[in-house]
Parts: structure tokens; sequence; C-alpha cells
């Protein structure tokens, strides 16, 4: 077989029909792949690999194929990805192995997502260098729109999930299936040739809301996080934070939803940053008092915004940095900060409020600045 090429000028629209690719290879948009209803499946190789300015467009209907990338012919390759709707799953199972499974090489490359669901399936090795990973995301910010849509990360082999992006993410979620998985965000390197592109380790941005579901282990090897919206944890998944800063920032009201409720889970850095003083990020649920459900083991900074503990407690281990006018808690609330290290601690104020707070040391000092 040989790739099915749309060449530039063409499209290939599914509008309610089934389309299937068979065969070793690839299709090619120089042009455009549109779908809009209906089902395309290319279960090859290369799945759908984009050529100089290639636009896969997805505003419904589903999308199956083992990978998308751009081609091996390099930077030139700087097509698009739009989704505004449907479903696109991508199994990562036997793909080229110079790629990641969803990679987007090269700052040209267009990433605009509005709606629908995005699925990143393992890739099944680590390819020739062992250093592929599931993600590669190296479009400049400017040619970057998220506005909607989910992406699933989905660990499915027994296979180091790399996530290496400069993109942001709207609504993301960490799936394990077929047992525990874990996910890194690592440097990786994709592309082939004189068009490899090595990144080094970026942070992750979520617009909206993270969850991280059950048998999933997020790792973020110290990269910092930044969230838009809520931060749900199930239990069985694990959040291991290193020395990042952990920080809330966006519109509205936040959670974070803790699902295992016998363990403390614990943050390095915890940053409120909310667009508003009346946006706020409350504890939903987690461990009960007089445990804590919270502990920040590095630094608590409320800079805009309310921080509600609800009927939770959040341990500090270090110090706390409130800028003025902002609130800590709720006369409604039962919970409280609890100060307890045996380490001299400083509480900066600055005109902020605490509703409720339990200083329980036997050694060292609290300070209230």
């Amino acid at each position: 077989s040989v790739n099915l090429a749309i060449y530039e000028g063409a499209q290939l629209l599914v509008n309610g029909a089934t389309v299937t690719k068979t065969g070793n290879t690839a299709i090619v948009p120089y042009g455009k792949i549109r779908v809009s209803a209906g089902t395309l499946t290319a279960d090859v190789t290369g799945g759908i690999t984009t050529r100089e300015n290639g636009i896969i467009q997805v505003d419904g209907g589903t999308i199956t194929t083992r990978q998308i990338r751009t081609s091996t012919a390099g930077v030139s390759s700087d097509g698009s990805y739009i989704q505004t709707g449907g479903d696109v799953v991508l199994t990562g199972n036997d793909v080229s192995d110079e790629f990641a499974v969803f990679s987007l090489t090269y700052p040209g490359n267009v990433f605009n997502m509005s709606g629908g669901t995005l699925t990143i399936q393992s890739a099944n090795n680590l390819g020739t260098a062992s250093t592929r990973g599931s993600v590669f995301i190296n479009s400049d910010p400017a040619n970057v729109s998220i506005t909607g849509g989910t992406v699933i990360f989905e660990a499915d082999q027994a296979v180091t999930y790399r996530i290496t992006s400069r993109a942001t993410f709207w609504n993301a979620i960490f799936r394990a299936t077929g047992g525990s998985r874990t996910f890194q965000l690592l440097g990786t390197t994709s592309g082939q040739g004189g068009g490899e592109v090595t990144l080094g380790i970026q942070p992750l941005t979520v617009l909206n809301d993270l969850t991280i579901e059950n048998n999933a282990t997020f790792e973020t090897n110290n990269a910092n996080i930044t969230l838009g919206g809520s931060f749900e944890i199930a239990n069985g998944g694990i959040y291991t934070h290193g020395s990042n800063t952990t920080t809330f920032n966006g519109i509205g009201v936040a959670s974070i939803t803790l699902g295992n409720t016998t363990t403390t889970q614990t943050f390095n850095n915890l940053v409120i940053n909310k667009n508003s003083s009346s946006d706020e990020v409350v504890i939903a649920a987690g461990r009960a008092a007089p445990n804590a459900a919270i502990q920040v083991n590095g630094t608590f900074t409320v800079t805009r915004g309310l921080f509600d503990y609800g009927a939770f407690r959040l341990a500090i281990n270090e110090n706390v940095s409130l800028s003025s006018g902002v609130t800590v808690g709720r006369t409604s609330s039962t919970g409280r900060l609890v100060f307890g290290a045996t380490v001299d601690q400083t509480i900066s104020t600055l005109g902020a409020t605490i509703v409720s707070m339990e200083i329980n040391k036997t050694t060292a000092n609290s300070t209230v600045s």
C-alpha cells in the first residue's frame, strides 16, 4: 500500500460516512482532512501525517488512528490541528519510531482546540533513541488557541508516558488502563533526521479542570503546574509534585477534590492567584479533621481571591504570604489553617484575613507580620 495523499487545494470531507484507510502507511494531507460527522479510521503505521501546510480539522464524528504527526520532510511541514468537536483517538500502536504519538514538532505548527475530546494513548515503545514521548507540542504561543475541549492522556501500556508541551490545554485527564501507570513531564525528542527537535521539560498549564484518575500517577519532575479551574485526584490517583509550585488562577469557583480520605495530600508551594477578589478555591473533599486534608511543605501564598478550607484542615510546614485584602476561610467553615511544624514560621498578612487558625508547636516559633 502507498500513502493516501490529499493534495494542496483538495479536501477529504467525512460528513456522515464511514471511511477506512488500510495498509501500512499514512493518510497525508497537503490540503485538508475535515471530519464533521461519521467516522474516519486509519489503523496504519504513519497514522495521519501532515505535509507542508496540511490541515486536520475535526468538527464532529470520530477519528481513530495510531498517530498524528508532522512528516519526515522537516520544518517545512508546519501543518495545523484544529478541533471544535467530535472525538479523536490515537492508539499509539506500532507507530513511527521517531515521532511522539501526537507530535506537532515545529514552532509553525498550529494547535487550536475549542471543543471535543482528544485521547492520546501510550506509544508501545520509546523509539530508536528511547526518548520518544506520547505528546510533543512545540507550537509557538502565537500559533496556539485553546478555549475548550478535553485532552485525555491515557496510559494503556507499561511504557513511560512522556508529555512535553509548550501549549496549554483546556481540560486534562490522566487515565490509566490495564493497571497502574505513570505519566511524566519530561524533555523529549521528536522528528527524524535533520528535522529532529529536542525540548527540555515544560511546565503544564491547564486552563480549566485537571483530573488524575484511579491508578494514574502524575510525576511533574519538579515542573510547575498552573490550573485555571478545579483539581481532582481520585482515590488511587497520585500527584507527585517534587519541588514545584502549583498555582490556581482563573475565574470563578475552583475546587480541590481528594478522593483518598485516609492520607494527607501534599503540595510543595501552593499559590492562589485568581482573576479577582471574588473568585475562590475551596477544599471540597479529602482527609477529615483532626487530620489535615492538605499539607503544604513549602510556601502557601494567596495573592488574589478567597481560599476556603471548608470543613478541612490545611497544614503549613513553612511560611504563609497573604496579600492585602485577601481572605482565607469563611465564618461558616469549620476547618482551619494549622501551624505545627518544628521550624520557625512566618505569617505575612499585609492586612489579609484568616478566619480560623491553629498554632500547635512544641518547638520553634510562628511570627505574624
